[in-house]
């Protein structure tokens, strides 16, 4: 997701949902003019209230400009303050001093998945998208104006034009998500569940509605249900900053540990493609060298031989998905199916083993093993095998 006017709600979202995390790592300014200052800015902050926090934080950060916290809150009023304002010269003059202001509190130390996504996406001059919700010009001012009703903290304004957008466009998958980010705030879990599900309906494979509507499941411990709902937004989007995040606070909450089986692929690629297998496994054990070699010569003839058959459309060469499959099954053939099985087989290929029979070989390369080639087969794939991708996840990244 690149759109920062969606971010801007996500990140109003996040913070509400986080504003207790946040505000433990305030550090308490020692001027006694300002502590006044202070308790109302963070008064104001954990209620949700960031626009009128913003001059607060805006004083309390030009007062202590080191505190990496005062910095992130500005920049947070900042930001929802180009949502709330109409005049696009105002939108794009509040967008810019917005990053501005993310990327001094990442200097200064804040941490932030969705701090660093606005770096990223926000252009340095603030720049407005040319994204929209929809193209339905009523929908689309409904929208706009419902998430200037939310930014300013108006949430029933904000569900009422929610709603009003997706009645006169019922694609609006956003229109549906917002909608069930209102009634998340209000705690009326029960309607945020029907309206996410309303937002999974409209497009399954968008990742936001699941990772939201496991919150509500995590403030009422449910967290089988919610494992769920993170493992679904992982895999369909497992290259973003945000979509691991929450099946990454459901391990810690849980005291999950979460990891992709150990494997290493002692192959580097030259500048011309070619192929050249790390000196120390033909040092090593000469069966493992043996099946490595194997490898080696699989992706080879692929990329010479096949490449161009199974990408018609693609004119130069990439690493991908089959490529990487075939070469795979090669190796694990020459451990399984040779007339002369090697003597020992190492645990890592045990493993490889092991998740090629229980069907999960894409799955495990794409999420464990993905280069910028590989990754761009994840979505086809992903559309496909669904359930490929998540009984992978389960079974061997969720180590119960």
């Amino acid at each position: 997701m690149k759109n920062p006017r969606i971010l801007s709600h996500l990140l109003t979202v996040a913070i509400m949902a986080l504003s207790i995390a946040f505000a433990s790592t305030t550090v308490i300014a020692q001027t006694v003019d300002f502590k006044q200052v202070e308790a109302e800015a963070e008064k104001l902050f954990e209620a949700g209230r960031f626009l009128d926090s913003l001059p607060l934080y805006e004083k309390l950060s030009v007062a202590y400009p080191e505190n990496a916290t005062f910095a992130f809150r500005y920049a947070v009023g900042l930001m929802n303050k180009s949502v709330a304002v109409t005049i696009p010269a105002e939108k794009i003059l509040y967008r810019k001093k917005a990053r501005a202001a993310f990327v001094n509190a990442k200097k200064l130390g804040f941490e932030s998945e969705l701090m660093e996504t606005f770096i990223e996406t926000i252009p340095i001059d603030g720049a407005l998208s040319d994204d929209k919700f929809s193209w339905n010009m009523e929908a689309e001012e409904a929208m706009n104006q419902a998430e200037s009703a939310f930014a300013s903290g108006k949430m029933d304004e904000a569900l009422a034009l929610y709603q009003k957008a997706l009645k006169l466009d019922p694609t609006v998958y956003y229109a549906a998500l917002f909608s069930g980010d209102v009634y998340k705030q209000k705690g009326d879990f029960a309607n945020a569940e029907i309206w996410y599900q309303k937002a999974i309906a409209i497009d399954p494979f968008i990742e936001t509605a699941y990772r939201y509507s496991a919150t509500p499941l995590m403030n009422q411990k449910k967290y089988d249900e919610a494992r769920k709902r993170y493992v679904e937004a992982f895999i369909i989007s497992p290259y973003s900053r945000l979509a691991p995040s929450g099946l990454i606070q459901w391990g810690e909450v849980t005291k999950t540990k979460l990891a992709h089986p150990n494997f290493e692929i002692p192959v580097t690629v030259g500048k011309n493609n070619e192929f050249q297998l790390d000196a120390s496994i033909l040092l090593g054990d000469p069966d493992t060298g043996a099946g490595w070699l194997i490898y080696l010569g699989m992706r080879t003839t692929y990329k010479d031989e096949t490449f161009a058959k199974d990408h018609p459309n693609e004119t130069v060469y990439r690493h991908s998905l089959q490529e990487e499959a075939y070469a795979l099954r090669g190796l694990i053939d020459y451990f399984t199916k040779g007339k002369k099985k090697p003597k020992k087989t190492p645990d890592e290929i045990k493993t490889l083993i092991n998740i090629e029979k229980d069907g999960f070989l894409e799955a495990f390369i794409l999420l464990a093993l993905p280069d910028q080639g590989i990754a761009r087969d994840h979505d086809a794939y992903m559309r496909e095998h669904k359930s490929s991708l998540i009984g992978y996840v389960e079974k061997y990244v969720i180590r119960k």
